[in-house]
């Protein structure tokens, strides 16, 4: 399914929502959520033949995120395309860690997870692009990777989740959501079918 946005991080999410915003959240579908704005500075930015397709993919270690990125690349074939992986350290808290050496145990224990997450993503994804990145981030998982989009100029920032049906509610994981209503650029959100 394919839906327009206007703008990001509207005022219309509060309270009701926008239609884009409750599509994505609701339907059972993998929905594209096109942003018109980006697409119109991007145009403005280069043209096509010297700027690459700037794709960011976000990973969290789960399935249903490399297997988002596969059905991406069988679906679409873009030639110039620039890909980033990004994944976001999930550190515990200050009372989590009994002591500065449990806390860098636990950190270094997260990094090296998050480096696991990036280079399985990497190597599913090896011979797919033009030029591939990977990083790991820091913080908020929707809030850094927003912030990376618009840094790097994201394209298309392309989304794996689990089916509507899989989760409470029958709703869109609340990271996805959240990045999808704030993300700077365009949004595919590829659904997993219900097992």
């Amino acid at each position: 399914m394919v839906v327009g946005a206007k703008g990001r991080g509207d005022a219309l999410f509060l309270g009701v929502g926008s239609v884009a915003l409750a599509v994505l959240e609701q339907t059972p579908s993998s929905v594209l959520m096109i942003r018109e704005r980006e697409a119109q500075q991007r145009e403005k930015r280069l043209p096509s033949a010297l700027h690459p397709f700037r794709l960011l993919l976000p990973t969290d270690g789960e399935s249903h995120s490399l297997r988002a990125y596969r059905r991406f690349f069988q679906i679409f074939r873009v030639e110039e395309l620039e890909v980033e992986i990004v994944t976001v350290l999930q550190l515990p808290s200050g009372e989590e860690a009994a002591s500065r050496a449990e806390e860098r145990h636990l950190r270094a224990e997260a990094e090296r997870a998050a480096r696991k997450h990036v280079n399985t993503t990497e190597n599913e994804l090896s011979g797919e692009a033009l030029q591939v990145r990977t990083a790991i981030l820091e913080g908020d998982p929707a809030g850094e990777v927003t912030a990376r989009a618009a840094e790097g100029h994201a394209d298309l920032l392309v989304l794996g989740s689990r089916s509507v049906e899989a989760l409470p509610g029958g709703r869109l994981e609340s990271v996805a959501l959240e990045i999808a209503r704030s993300a700077p650029c365009s949004v595919l959100v590829i659904r997993q079918p219900a097992l």
